[in-house]
């Protein structure tokens, strides 16, 4: 089971200035179906929008669609990978105990 996600991903940072005028935070962004940022390691965000951006470049998929960027409706998996603060705090301690 997996954590819902959407995923903006512009083809390069220079694109995320035209649709959406975000200028030097990157290439996209994970937030929540609530609206919230996914991750609190920016690191790691930034990582996996590479991953992304790198599939669609191999598929083709820019210029299929004759587009620079994309959202896609996803589901994370494992949902631990968004959980790790509550299972620290959370489940952890009764694992111990």
């Amino acid at each position: 089971m997996g954590t819902r996600a959407v995923v903006v991903v512009c083809q390069n940072e220079e694109t995320a200035k035209k649709p959406f005028g975000i200028v030097n935070e990157g290439i996209g962004i994970y937030y929540t179906r609530t609206g919230r940022r996914f991750f609190g390691n920016s690191a790691l965000e930034t990582q996996l929008l590479a991953r992304i951006n790198a599939a669609l470049k191999i598929s083709g998929f820019w210029e299929k669609f004759s587009t620079d960027w994309v959202c896609l409706d996803s589901e994370l998996m494992p949902w631990s990978a968004k959980a790790q603060t509550l299972l620290r705090k959370k489940y952890a301690p009764v694992g111990v105990a």
